[in-house]
């Protein structure tokens, strides 16, 4: 499996488009198709990695790529290269989304945290060498895994949880927009067990 750092990222993915400051809906659809690819059979170097991918990612690009690594049966979450757990069910083995139940909850607290404006909207955020300060505000991401390491205390956990409802995602499948919850819901039921449990 290959290791993806950020200087992977920026000079395979985003190096090709740093002549403007806003990509075209095309040129986001190549990022968004070549992320997906890059991660159906690798994983981020470490943390900071994959909060750099985030600026680039949505909720629904992120669910390409967990569907992607899933159908090779790796754990769904960008930052682990183990395989995705068995589930025995009536004499047969289907793998789960994820190696374990705290990947699937690290990988739901990464994706609620998403921005859902298309990449083609944000400006710069692709660009290798842009920094603003706004930027950092509106797609920089918290990892689950700092906030255990942190110890930070389960109310603030909870209410960061809180502030994510009702927000609204566009399931292409259906005519009628889901809530954030609504969807996660129907993807696994691994992401019912409370917060509190990993703290």
């Amino acid at each position: 499996m290959q290791i993806i750092t950020i200087t992977f990222i920026r000079n395979v993915i985003l190096l090709p488009h740093q002549l403007h400051e806003q990509l075209s809906l095309a040129e986001a659809r190549m990022i968004d198709s070549a992320v997906v690819s890059m991660l159906t059979e690798s994983y981020c170097e470490n943390e900071q990695t994959l909060k750099y991918l985030a600026r680039l990612l949505s909720p629904m690009s992120y669910m390409d790529i967990i569907r992607a690594r899933t159908g090779n049966k790796i754990c769904g979450y960008p930052l682990c290269h183990e395989m995705a757990a068995e589930n025995p069910f009536n004499g047969f083995s289907t793998h789960s989304m994820y190696c374990s139940n705290f990947h699937s909850k690290c990988s739901l607290y990464l994706m609620r945290q998403l921005s859902q404006t298309p990449l083609h909207e944000r400006l710069g955020v692709h660009l290798t060498s842009y920094t603003n300060l706004e930027l950092v505000d509106t797609y920089s991401v918290r990892l689950l895994e700092e906030l255990v390491v942190n110890k930070i205390p389960i109310d603030t956990v909870n209410s960061l949880i809180a502030s994510f409802k009702g927000l609204e995602f566009d399931d292409t499948y259906n005519d009628e927009p889901l809530s954030l919850d609504e969807h996660f819901d129907r993807l696994t039921t691994e992401e019912e067990t409370c917060m509190e449990d990993l703290l």
